[in-house]
């Protein structure tokens, strides 16, 4: 079974500390955590520090194995990152990226294979229409979901997925959140997912990553994560956690806090 444990992951640029300190229990397989925040918490940097660590200091720990001295190749292969931007707009097509993306990697799949990989993996986002369309014709939302496809191709031990719905319609942000938690409960991966959006978290994540300013607030399960304390605390907001009538959490915001002002004396 996949597992990942991460204690005191540190970064700093210059003087900038941007992570502090951060120590989570260990992380199992099967399970999907999502990292939560306001703006610059520090989430898109926790993601990619994992993948390429730069002057991150960390002690990361896969299995029983310590990765924190791990070459860049064999954590791309243990990691995979899709980012908050969606693949770039080019002349290329869906299929012709999938195909260049497997064959630089040296997947192991044979030519048949591979086509039957890429075609299932296409229609299983909606894009078998688009597949062979030039990228650049595409909308921003079905570029996203081209980036995830990508990622999946891959098959990394742990996900990594920064804002992977942003840019898609109500139904593909349930789809692909559904996908996803499907996808790593059945082959028992952890899928680590940013979410701006607190209510997809609550409904789809199993475990939270509570972050403001670069440091670790919660960690647990979600709605002992999304406190009305914490809500205020660290959002700024007034809000309740409500239970709908199928017994769904839902946080609804009422308003924002407002911060009291000094005026200056002259």
């Amino acid at each position: 079974m996949t597992t990942l444990e991460i204690t005191q992951l540190n970064l700093w640029y210059g003087k900038f500390h941007a992570l502090k300190d951060i120590t989570l229990p260990k992380l199992q397989g099967g399970e999907v955590v999502g990292l939560v925040g306001p703006n610059a918490a520090g989430k898109s940097t926790f993601l990619k520090s994992l993948l390429w660590p730069g002057k991150a200091k960390q002690i990361t720990s896969y299995g029983s194995a310590d990765i924190t001295q791990t070459s860049r190749i064999e954590r791309s292969r243990i990691f995979g990152l899709m980012t908050q931007t969606p693949p770039q707009a080019s002349s290329l097509t869906p299929y012709e990226l999938l195909w260049s993306l497997a064959r630089a990697l040296n997947l192991p799949l044979s030519n048949e294979i591979l086509k039957k990989e890429i075609a299932l993996k296409l229609e299983q986002f909606g894009l078998s229409d688009e597949a062979l369309k030039p990228l650049d014709s595409l909308s921003g939302g079905k570029r996203q979901l081209v980036g995830l496809t990508m990622l999946l191709l891959r098959s990394p031990d742990i996900y990594l997925l920064d804002e992977p719905t942003s840019a898609l319609d109500l139904h593909w942000r349930l789809s692909v959140l559904s996908e996803i938690r499907d996808l790593i409960l059945a082959q028992q991966k952890i899928a680590l997912i940013a979410l701006h959006d607190l209510n997809l978290a609550l409904k789809f994540c199993d475990k939270l990553i509570l972050l403001h300013k670069g440091e670790l607030i919660a960690f647990g399960k979600p709605l002992d994560v999304l406190t009305e304390q914490n809500l205020s605390d660290v959002y700024q907001v007034e809000a309740k956690i409500e239970t709908t009538n199928n017994g769904t959490p839902r946080i609804e915001v009422i308003a924002p806090i407002k911060k009291k002002i000094q005026a200056s004396v002259i």
